[in-house]
């Protein structure tokens, strides 16, 4: 049975050589790209040396605020301060460590 799907293949980019080149090139570049994000997104995310611990480990890059006044409520969003990391990261018990770097833009 498969050497007659195998045969009728062979024939058909035998009749069709530019439209079965076409097919198979958009294949296998659209393969190849989701290939390309797949393994972006694991080496982001997967612990591996140096960074063995990387499952473990949270970032946090910015905060958002709600805040409610008598016009409506608003959204703010800015980097996270020292106050904020002070009184509610260095606190938490679960993690070893902690560390907190601020980046200030001017």
């Amino acid at each position: 049975m498969h050497k007659v799907y195998i045969k009728q293949a062979w024939q058909m980019l035998k009749q069709n050589k530019f439209i079965s080149i076409i097919a198979i090139m958009g294949t296998a570049l659209a393969i190849g790209i989701i290939m390309t994000i797949i393994v972006t997104d694991e080496v982001k995310n997967i612990s591996i040396a140096p960074e063995i611990n990387r499952n473990r480990t949270m970032y946090l890059k910015s905060q958002y605020l709600f805040s409610e006044s008598s016009t409506g409520g608003r959204l703010r969003g800015g980097n996270i301060n020292y106050e904020l990391a002070k009184e509610y990261l260095f606190t938490l018990r679960t993690p070893e460590y902690i560390s907190f770097v601020n980046e200030n833009n001017p």
